[in-house]
């Protein structure tokens, strides 16, 4: 593809920027080979990819022989992240979170191009009509708006908590044994006085094994979990201890067996649809109770008397929130489909909770490389080794 159909697609793509009124950071490149570090939309003849190159690697994000199928999928996707945004930001009394996100979400397609608003709305009626628990959703929905109106005081932010609290069945549905047994699993751990716990006040009665790769450094620990620059200086590359976002990735179900047929794959997936919300909330109210339970903010605070109460804040809100849920939720994902068998990678993190502490870093080569987690994973963790 010539510099000139680049430009006439760079063109187009900036004008679904402005009509979206979508912030820079937002912004994939366009081109025809990816660019490092960043979201690229690259264009060759028919053939055209969304793409992020991290480590030297390209993950795909989307492809399609159509340029409109693909800047559709880009497109949705970051509206989808600001739908999110806006309603995490604006809680209503009349409308759960997933209602908000979806009307945003829909609104923002259809600034884009009306017939993507249109597609959208489709897809959302179809998915509605055959979700496996939509008759349990609408009934959930009706008892939150009544508890909501009663008790205007309620965080809006936590629609599904006020009923869907109790476990992670409440949320998901097993479609067979080994589902069930691996929810069940995630439960048990949420539910241990173990969990978190090597990083508050019993720290110091939760060992973890000598095998285990620990770091007790709270501001390494922040750095390694939100900075980008150890990919781009290779000093800092080869200081033995990392953390990327990459490795919770390859623990996600991006490949599936091919023992299922497309249409078992697309029924185990309406069970997964649309719950993420309630996921990301009960993880969440899960976490918290066990911040409190073990007096963690506190107890960081004494170990680290330099990082200021907003540091630990943001530490525990934002890294720890982001990597626990992620864990558990690529974990509820391979319970559908196959379990610790088909993604060991998924089933260490998972694990790795059960230990007391949070993942935050991975030494020695990446998964993609041969790494192995049992080798390579850390974790933050107080307590001392058995």
């Amino acid at each position: 593809m010539d510099q000139k159909q680049l430009g006439e697609i760079r063109s187009k793509v900036e004008g679904m920027y402005d009509a979206g009124n979508f912030p820079p950071h937002y912004h994939p490149k366009v081109n025809d080979t990816p660019i490092d570090d960043d979201w690229t939309i690259v264009c060759k003849e028919n053939d055209y990819q969304v793409v992020m190159r991290e480590r030297g690697r390209d993950r795909v994000f989307t492809k399609a022989d159509n340029l409109d199928e693909c800047l559709y999928e880009i497109f949705k996707y970051i509206s989808e992240v600001m739908a999110l945004e806006y309603a995490e930001a604006h809680p209503s009394e009349t409308e759960l979170r997933w209602e908000i996100r979806s009307r945003v979400l829909q609104e923002t397609l259809t600034k884009i191009d009306p017939e993507w608003g249109i597609r959208f709305k489709r897809s959302t009626e179809i998915y509605f009509g055959e979700h496996p628990l939509e008759k349990d959703r609408q009934e959930r929905d009706k008892r939150d708006k009544a508890e909501n109106s009663d008790q205007k005081q309620v965080k809006q932010s936590q629609p599904v908590q006020n009923k869907a609290s109790n476990s992670l069945l409440d949320i998901y549905s097993p479609i067979d044994d080994i589902c069930g047994e691996c929810i069940e699993h995630a439960q048990t751990i949420l539910d241990s006085d173990i969990f978190l716990a090597g990083l508050g006040k019993f720290s110091a009665q939760t060992s973890i094994p000598q095998s285990i790769n620990v770091i007790t450094d709270f501001e390494r620990a922040d750095y390694l979990m939100n900075s980008q620059e150890m990919w781009d200086d290779p000093t800092q590359a080869e200081s033995g201890d990392q953390f990327f976002s990459g490795v919770l990735q390859e623990a996600s179900v991006n490949t599936i067996s091919d023992e299922y047929s497309r249409d078992e794959v697309k029924k185990r997936r309406a069970f997964l649809s649309g719950n993420y919300d309630a996921l990301h909330d009960y993880v969440s109210v899960k976490i918290e109770e066990a911040y409190e339970k073990n007096d963690v903010r506190n107890q960081l605070a004494q170990h680290f008397s330099n990082a200021n109460a907003e540091g630990i804040e943001r530490h525990l809100d934002n890294n720890y929130h982001g990597v626990i849920g992620t864990c558990v939720s690529n974990w509820i994902k391979a319970a559908y489909f196959g379990g610790k068998d088909a993604y060991p990678l998924s089933a260490y993190f998972i694990d790795s909770l059960a230990l007391g502490g949070v993942p935050t870093g991975w030494i020695g080569p990446p998964p993609e490389s041969g790494g192995k987690a049992k080798d390579c994973l850390q974790l933050i963790h107080f307590g001392p080794k058995e």
